[in-house]
């Protein structure tokens, strides 16, 4: 179930690009970044007040806060704001296929700073998915573009907010998104409102608010759960088919030519992303004693804590509770559960 997650948060966020293309030529980039994560915050509002009539959120502890932080400040404000000003350089296909780029960033800093394993295949097929961005920054020229750096950087900035929003222990996908949406959105409109003099028409800023409800509101949501599964890394690398959906709507929708250049990069991607999939870690690893809330069910190893109502431990549900500390081997994904230092 999470890599259908997965796969639909992809699809979700990969046509906002040729729309956000099309957007761009009335909307200024920092009132199109608030429009799309106020609009986000909007259709996340409901199920945020819900949760929290439910369960308050918990105490936060200095690590929640510090990636709660860092998730909102890349995520919500570099990230989209650099994606939009390079997008206005750059034809939607190659911006497309550049926010690959987001895959290898997430890797290097999941492996660098966040305790992440990753692996020889990784590695290499991050290499791989770096030098088809190399190509797709030239542009078919000889010169590298400014909206393909811009956007790279953009990558790097989601690099950082995928690795802080995976560490989040005590805060669920649905509040941490709202969060996102309301803060930044409402910084970039200020911003936009001081530096604007012509605003656009109510239909643009209406149709940019749905935009921003399904391609950074429920994808975002759904990224955050396959990636809390998965891990960072992992999740990124099904997320990395997204730009592919951007690329057949920037064909469709704005009907942009494609080049042999950019045939040449999407196929060394795919290639890399095929060398991903096979990765597989395994090893005797130690829980250290973990408390913290998320969704979960009673299936495996790290989940067998006892309920006081037996009906209470069935299927999927979300609660606090407490790992025992435990020594054993399997095969599995840097999710939450498993943050071991690398070896």
């Amino acid at each position: 179930m999470p890599w259908l997650i997965a796969f639909i948060s992809a699809f979700l966020f990969g046509i906002a690009t040729p729309f956000s293309k099309a957007l761009l030529n009335e909307v200024h980039p920092f009132l199109l970044a608030a429009l799309f994560y106020l609009g986000a915050a909007l259709i996340l509002l409901p199920k945020t007040v819900n949760l929290h009539v439910r369960s308050p959120i918990p105490k936060l502890t200095a690590s929640d806060l510090w990636n709660l932080l860092g998730s909102l400040f890349f995520g919500g404000m570099v990230g989209p704001v650099l994606l939009l000003f390079g997008l206005r350089m750059t034809p939607a296909t190659n911006a497309s296929l550049l926010l690959n780029l987001e895959t290898p960033a997430t890797a290097m800093l999941a492996y660098l700073f966040f305790k992440e394993n990753i692996g020889r295949r990784t590695a290499i097929s991050n290499l791989g998915i770096v030098l088809a961005g190399v190509l797709l920054t030239f542009e078919g020229t000889s010169v590298p573009g400014w909206g393909g750096v811009f956007i790279a950087l953009a990558c790097i900035a989601w690099g950082l907010d995928n690795n802080h929003t995976a560490s989040i222990h005590n805060i669920d996908p649905v509040r941490c998104t709202f969060l996102k949406g309301i803060t930044f959105g409402t910084v970039n409109l200020l911003i936009a409102w001081r530096i604007i003099p012509v605003w656009p028409s109510w239909e643009r800023c209406g149709f940019a608010l749905i935009i921003g409800a399904f391609s950074y509101g429920i994808s975002i949501v759904l990224y955050i759960y396959s990636a809390r599964e998965l891990g960072a890394a992992r999740s990124q690398m099904i997320f990395a088919s997204a730009p592919f959906f951007g690329v057949i709507v920037s064909q469709l929708y704005l009907a942009e030519p494609f080049f042999i250049y950019q045939l040449i990069a999407a196929l060394l991607m795919i290639g890399m992303f095929v060398i991903l999939f096979k990765e597989k870690h395994s090893h005797i690893h130690r829980h250290a004693v973990l408390e913290h809330v998320h969704r979960h069910s009673h299936t495996d190893e790290h989940h067998q804590h006892l309920h006081e109502k037996r009906d209470e431990a069935d299927g999927t549900h979300s609660h606090i509770h407490t790992h025992d500390p435990i020594i054993h081997g399997h095969s599995h994904h840097p999710d939450l559960h498993h943050r071991h230092e690398k070896d």
